[in-house]
């Protein structure tokens, strides 16, 4: 999470003086990033050295992968699942108070990012490179759609 609030913390000053008016600051704690529980924290290089079978499951099958007993990636969605569910009623008595204009910003990493895009689009397959982020990339959700927005500016897919 502290990436997350950094990150933002960048955006903040960026956008500053720019006209454009940002959300109210939330945070939601379900939309830290994958948690890999005894892996945590600990180099990649490593992991692959030290655990070659288990690196290869995560690698090759990421939804069918248990680690300490648990689901790293399905865990992972299921947290996508509810922060949707957060976000999109905050605010909002029901739909007629939400307009196209509306902006919710979310400011995550990695995975989860990947997954945030995918569960809007009702879209299930983390395999899918077509939906992995850069650091510091920025994309817009709409109607069913999406389009990367920064650093390169896509068309909508």
């Amino acid at each position: 999470m502290t990436r997350a609030l950094q990150t933002l913390s960048i955006v903040k000053g960026v956008i500053s003086g720019s006209g454009v008016d940002l959300p109210s600051e939330r945070v939601v704690e379900d939309l830290r990033e994958i948690e890999l529980y005894t892996w945590q924290g600990r180099l990649k290089s490593d992991l692959e050295l030290q655990f070659p079978e288990q690196w290869k499951a995560w690698k090759t099958d990421p939804e069918g992968f248990c680690l300490d007993g648990k689901s790293p990636l399905r865990d992972l969605w299921g947290r996508v699942e509810t922060s949707w569910d957060v976000i999109l009623n905050d605010g909002f008595e029901s739909n007629d108070d939400y307009d196209d204009n509306d902006i919710t910003l979310i400011i995550c990493h990695g995975a989860l990012g990947k997954c945030m895009i995918q569960n809007a689009l009702g879209v299930r397959d983390f395999r899918n490179v077509e939906y992995a982020l850069e650091n510091c990339e920025a994309v817009e959700i709409k109607a069913g759609r999406w389009r990367r927005l920064h650093p390169v500016e896509s068309e909508w897919k």
